[in-house]
């Protein structure tokens, strides 16, 4: 899905999205959101799976050494920044994954 025809932050908007807005209500400011993906999607990644498990450590369990994947992971963080924007929330940051010691040298 290199077009990204099926993204979708549905999950986010049922599951994370009311509490972060509450969160800001409380607050009574706009949050700092950092957003850090737990994997990049599975057809995105060498071993087609978004787990990796202990043994595959640097190895087929990277993202794809392909231009047109790595362009579809930029879109993605890109439309995932502006869909939470249309949701009223401002991302201040990303990073590529939540685990940065995890395959450090294949994203």
């Amino acid at each position: 899905d290199l077009d990204l025809e099926h993204f979708s932050i549905s999950q986010d908007e049922e599951r994370r999205i009311p509490h972060i807005l509450n969160a800001q209500d409380v607050a009574g400011e706009k949050l700092k959101l950092l957003a850090s993906p737990w994997s990049a999607p599975a057809w995105m990644k060498t071993n087609g799976a978004m787990i990796c498990g202990v043994n595959s450590l640097w190895k087929d369990c990277a993202l794809k050494n392909d231009t047109q994947v790595q362009q579809a992971y930029a879109n993605y963080f890109s439309r995932f920044i502006s869909a939470y924007a249309e949701n009223g929330l401002d991302v201040w940051g990303v990073t590529v994954q939540n685990e940065p010691q995890e395959n450090i040298l294949t994203y």
